[in-house]
C-alpha cells in the first residue's frame, strides 16, 4: 500500500478529504458518483453478465488492441509477440 498510510482505510478518507478540500462537499460527491459509475451499479454483477467470447474472438479483440496501441505508440518496445503453442 501506501508509505504514509498503510492501511487502505486511512489512505481512502484522506482521498475523499483530499477531494473535498479541492472541490468542495457537492463536486466532490458527484464525482465520486462519475466515477464509481451508476450509483448501485455492481461491476461483478455486470462482468458476469456478459456474454461468453470464443478464443477466436478473445484472439481477434486482442490483435485490435495491440495494433491500436502500436498506432499510437502506446507500450512502444514493451509489447511481446505469442506463438501458438498446441499440444
Amino acid at each position: 500500500m501506501s508509505a504514509t498510510y498503510p492501511n487502505p482505510y486511512d489512505l481512502r478518507a484522506a482521498g475523499v478529504s483530499a477531494l473535498m478540500t479541492a472541490l468542495g462537499s457537492g463536486d466532490a460527491q458527484e464525482f465520486l458518483t462519475l466515477w464509481r459509475g451508476i450509483p448501485g451499479a455492481d461491476f461483478n454483477k455486470w462482468l458476469n453478465e456478459q456474454p461468453e467470447k470464443s478464443l477466436s474472438e478473445l484472439e481477434a479483440e486482442i490483435m485490435r488492441t495491440q495494433a491500436e496501441n502500436a498506432a499510437v505508440g502506446r507500450h512502444a518496445g514493451k509489447m511481446v509477440c505469442a506463438k501458438r503453442v498446441s499440444a
